[in-house]
């Protein structure tokens, strides 16, 4: 990730999978969010991040679903095979795949 600094690695082994320098800004939205009909614009922090897959100097952008949520997420980040593959530092970026991962 040439002169970036990759926090991926930073991220904490179990819930709330939040870096340290994103604690208090993480936590402060989501105490902003607590009042009916607001809940659904909180950071879900139960469930590993998936970030930018891609190389972060690309000229084009292709924008998916993200961000999105579902509970199901939840048990399948859990998995020991998804934690293991998503702390691995790939070059750009982390990818939840393994070598010899079956579809």
């Amino acid at each position: 990730m040439d002169d970036h600094l990759n926090l991926w690695v930073s991220v904490p082994s179990r819930p709330p999978y939040v870096v340290q320098c994103d604690r208090d800004a993480v936590t402060e939205h989501n105490a902003s969010c607590q009042a009916e009909g607001y809940r659904e614009y909180q950071l879900q922090t139960d469930a590993l991040p998936e970030p930018f897959i891609g190389n972060i100097k690309a000229s084009v952008v292709q924008l998916n679903l993200n961000p999105a949520f579902a509970e199901e997420n939840v048990a399948e980040h859990e998995r020991p095979r998804f934690k293991r593959c998503s702390k691995v530092d790939k070059p750009f970026g982390m990818y939840p795949v393994e070598q010899n991962a079956k579809q």
